[in-house]
Parts: structure tokens; C-alpha cells; sequence
């Protein structure tokens, strides 16, 4: 993965955000950007970036200025926006008209908005792991020992029906 110089962070709340920040510059980004949300963001990560612009939720045309005017073209989405917030927010009116364009607004498609508007200024939006690859569980067993054969056997048949079920709602 290619580092950026300068990364902006938009950081929703918990110890997440402060990871990233961390793990970006221990990874060689020399200028951590973050816009926080107010009600929702540790005020810790102050410390741990360079700049801090702090929004409500909902200031889209915010975010995007705030981004440019830090030439930011890397980005990353870290921390949790409280379902309250993201559903019963004030939207400002870039906001407004990302939001009347959705077919359905729900999470994914109110981040995948906010990811399309990123793009149409230039900044690439980083997948979530980004710089945390030694914080991830390595591929295989956790433990030394796999189930058991007796459990191997009462998990069969609930992964068939996890599996039908899967491909029944692929089919609507």
C-alpha cells in the first residue's frame, strides 16, 4: 500500500479513529487531518492528529471544504456515527440533495454517497483496515485446536441452512 503524505480521517466516535491516526503516521503519512463530529468524536484525538476541524453531523459541504482546502486526497472513514445522529440530523444543503437522490437511506447508502462525493473532489477513500493489517486476526485458526468432530457434525447442518438461505436472498 502507497502511504500518503497527508491523510484526512473522518472520525466518528470511540478509539478507532485515534488507531488510524496512530497506525497512518507510524506507517509514514508525515500529516494526519481529521474532521470530527461534535457529540460524537473523542476529543483525545486532538492529540493524535495535526489538524481538527470539529462538525455536526450532517455538514456535508463542510467536510468537503475543510478536505480541499487541506488538499487532502486520501481519506478514511473510522469510528461509528451513532444511528440517532446519522437518522435524525440536520443536514445541510449539499447534504440535502446527496440524500434526495438515495433510493433507499440507510447506512451503506448514505456512506457510499458520502464516498461519491469525496471522489468527485479528487480524494480517494481508503478501505477501513487501511494501515491496521497487524491489528487484523491472521487467516486460519485463532486457537490451536478446530472444533471437535462431534461439533463439526452439529454445525452442518445449520451451514446449509445459512447457505440456502444466503442464496435465496441473492435471488430478490
Amino acid at each position: 500500500m502507497i502511504v500518503p503524505h497527508t491523510l484526512g480521517i473522518i472520525a466518528g466516535n470511540g478509539v478507532y479513529p485515534r488507531l488510524v491516526a496512530d497506525s497512518a503516521r507510524k506507517a509514514g503519512a508525515e500529516k494526519i487531518i481529521a474532521a470530527a463530529f461534535t457529540g460524537e468524536t473523542d476529543s483525545a484525538l486532538v492529540q493524535h492528529v495535526d489538524v481538527i476541524e470539529w462538525l455536526r453531523v450532517g455538514q456535508l459541504s463542510r467536510l468537503l471544504k475543510f478536505f480541499r482546502e487541506q488538499k487532502i486526497h486520501h481519506a478514511m472513514m473510522a469510528g461509528q456515527i451513532a444511528p440517532k445522529n446519522l437518522f435524525d440530523l440536520r443536514p445541510d444543503w449539499k447534504a440535502l440533495l446527496v440524500l434526495a437522490k438515495l433510493k433507499q437511506r440507510n447506512a451503506e447508502s448514505i456512506f457510499a454517497a458520502i464516498a461519491d462525493e469525496l471522489a468527485k473532489i479528487d480524494i480517494e477513500l481508503l478501505p477501513a483496515t487501511s494501515f491496521l493489517e497487524d491489528c487484523l486476526a491472521p487467516r486460519g485458526l485463532i486457537a490451536e485446536m478446530g472444533p471437535f468432530s462431534r461439533s463439526k457434525r452439529s454445525m452442518a447442518p445449520t451451514t446449509r441452512l445459512s447457505a440456502a438461505a444466503g442464496s435465496r436472498a441473492k435471488g430478490r
